[in-house]
């Protein structure tokens, strides 16, 4: 599964500033890095675009989410299914954490 969780953070993070890619890397590797790295986050970019960046975030897991449904059963899908399952509990973190 962490393989999986690497290949997908990695998705995630394309295109997001390469400033506040390794604060995110590092909450989407361990929730418990949100309470240590949300800090710098807010300072860095202000909670608006903190928030965009979570909803951003939220969808492109549910639509990473979408294509592995279309997976036939096997062990690559259930690998995958194990693998993104995480980033939701991760993402309750963050959403808790901005109080939205």
């Amino acid at each position: 599964y962490r393989l999986v969780r690497l290949m997908i953070i990695e998705v995630l993070l394309a295109g997001m500033d390469s400033k506040l890619k390794p604060f995110y890397r590092e909450m989407l590797i361990s929730g418990a890095g949100v309470s240590k790295y949300m800090p710098d986050v807010l300072s860095a970019a202000g909670r608006e675009s903190t928030i965009n960046t979570y909803e951003s975030l939220n969808n492109k897991v549910k639509d990473i989410k979408s294509v592995i449904d279309t997976l036939p059963n096997s062990v690559i899908k259930e690998r995958f299914t194990g693998g993104v399952s995480v980033f939701y509990n991760t993402l309750y973190l963050i959403k808790k954490s901005l109080n939205i």
